[in-house]
């Protein structure tokens, strides 16, 4: 009989990946350019400098609203050996009488987890969506979804430059690591 054997354990920190933003801000950008100069066209405003100024506006706008949508919180993605994991800092800011907690970007370093704010850990589910050998897209899904206000469906993109040498070890556990366990609440009760 043969043994199933798991990945080793591993952590990588992950943060904000800047060929992902770009290529996500390049894409709004052309979406926008492309439904505002078919409007344009179909209005028959293409000679109109009035036309233009507002088209390169809201093509601006996407753009912006592309790099503000692509930013992704920086984490550490755990593989523990039996589960993964996802630590995100959190820190809070006061916006007009009451607070609002938000995820803090930028990178995260070893010790500086509990340095600088409350740090939120819970047991995710990792799904490569697009793997290109050296850049992956993730989908992490929290497993522990019971009280959260916000979606449990983060989407991170990954690149062997900003990971480094845990590469390898990352892809080991993405693909080997047993799927994770089903959860108790979700299953049918058995039939008598």
């Amino acid at each position: 009989m043969a043994t199933s054997r798991t990945p080793p354990p591993v952590a990588v920190d992950l943060g904000p990946e800047p060929f992902w933003r770009a290529f996500t801000v390049l894409l709004c950008a052309l979406a926008a350019a492309v439904v505002v100069l078919w409007q344009c066209q179909r209005l028959g405003l293409t000679q109109h400098p009035g036309a233009w100024a507002a088209a390169l506006a809201l093509i601006t706008l996407s753009a912006c609203m592309g790099w503000r949508g692509s930013s992704t919180a920086a984490c550490r993605l755990e593989w523990t050996g039996r589960e993964w994991r996802r630590r995100r800092q959190l820190q809070t800011r006061g916006l007009g009488g009451f607070q609002a907690t938000e995820s803090r970007a930028g990178g995260i370093e070893s010790g500086d987890l509990a340095a600088a704010g409350p740090v939120v850990d819970q047991a995710c589910e990792p799904a490569v969506m697009i793997d290109l050998g050296i850049w992956m897209l993730l989908r992490l899904e929290a497993s522990d979804k019971a009280g959260r206000w916000r979606p449990s469906l983060e989407w991170v993109a990954v690149s062997q430059r900003v990971v480094g040498p845990s590469w390898h070890a990352l892809r080991v556990a993405l693909y080997c690591a047993p799927p994770g366990r089903p959860d108790p609440s979700s299953t049918p009760p058995p039939s008598p």
